[in-house]
């Protein structure tokens, strides 16, 4: 038993340190830059408790209901602050462009929050998606599976290594939303609703870390060569990424009509990061949304397991 825990650290460290080795330390550096700028730019606001009400517009050709997306409620402060403007230019009182709270959160999470989810799928995925696949192509697969580690526990060590070195980018994820929170929010919205935010992004930066790493994991699996599995995985994130975007400008599809508006949000659907931007804008449904994540992950990651354990090996 102590031989197999040896082994399965030395496998750990490996892989992480093969990880760290891969630019990964790059990643960590441009990704602290973009996403501190996103941070700076979220604490740069001026924001107030008032809650934005949609001025009554005859002209406005569709009706705006708060709370149904991000672009919706946007749009809705937009159009309030156009009215407030109107009326305090017509009494020579300059405007003040104070964000409300709500509409500060929004666009916190549809900014900062999705350039850190998108950042901590890209390098979980490609680092997974490289694991096995590296191994094969360089031919040194053969001499891992002849030792005495079980080939599942062989795969899970390696998954759990690559996966590891997204744990700093999840930390200063992490500490960047507790400033943020603490600096902008916390005068205007409860503690305990500070807390679930917080608490809120963590799991879903762990939860959907997971589920990339475990499709990449399925990808190295399946592919002969590193190239064409890190390949694959960037594509598959890039579609996601595409998706959650469409979400996001989802009202402007309302314009075709509420069918063909709804059916292009179902379709955004597939995509996790979807399901995060809509689990932190709503909160209703996140401990439903981070399940399926789970779920899905873990179906991936076993079933990449399974294929593992009875492929045959080439030395």
């Amino acid at each position: 038993m102590v031989n197999l825990f040896k082994g399965v650290f030395a496998i750990i460290f490996d892989e992480l340190k093969f990880a760290i080795r891969r630019k990964t330390i790059t990643s960590y550096i441009l990704f602290s830059f973009v996403f501190a700028i996103s941070l700076y730019g979220a604490y740069m606001q001026e924001y107030g408790a008032a809650q934005v009400e949609m001025p009554l517009l005859s002209m406005f050709p569709m009706e705006l209901e708060k709370g149904v997306a991000p672009l919706t409620d946007f749009a809705i402060f937009l159009m309030a602050f156009f009215v407030s403007a109107l009326q305090s230019a017509s009494s020579g009182t300059p405007p003040d462009v104070v964000l409300p709270v709500d509409i500060g959160i929004t666009l916190f999470i549809i900014a900062p929050i999705l350039i850190a989810l998108s950042s901590l799928s890209k390098l979980s995925v490609r680092l997974c998606a490289s694991s096995i696949a590296r191994e094969r192509e360089s031919k040194t697969l053969y001499h891992l599976l002849v030792s005495p580690q079980p080939r599942a526990m062989a795969y899970l060590s390696k998954f759990i290594g690559a996966i590891g070195a997204a744990i700093p980018m999840i930390v200063l994820v992490f500490a960047g939303v507790i400033w943020i929170i603490g600096a902008s929010f916390v005068p205007y919205i409860e503690v305990e609703q500070a807390a679930q935010l917080k608490n809120q992004v963590l799991i879903a930066s762990i939860v959907t870390t997971f589920l990339f790493a475990s499709i990449g994991m399925f990808l190295s699996t399946i592919t002969r060569n590193e190239e064409s599995a890190v390949n694959r995985g960037g594509w598959i994130l890039k579609i996601m990424i595409i998706l959650t975007t469409v979400w996001i400008f989802l009202p402007i599809f309302s314009v075709a009509g509420e069918s063909t508006a709804s059916t292009i949000e179902k379709i955004t659907m597939i995509s996790p990061l979807t399901l995060d931007m809509i689990a932190l804008y709503g909160g209703e449904m996140f401990n439903q949304y981070m399940l399926i994540q789970l779920g899905v992950g873990l179906l991936f990651l076993f079933s990449g397991m399974m294929i593992f354990v009875r492929q045959d090996v080439e030395y």
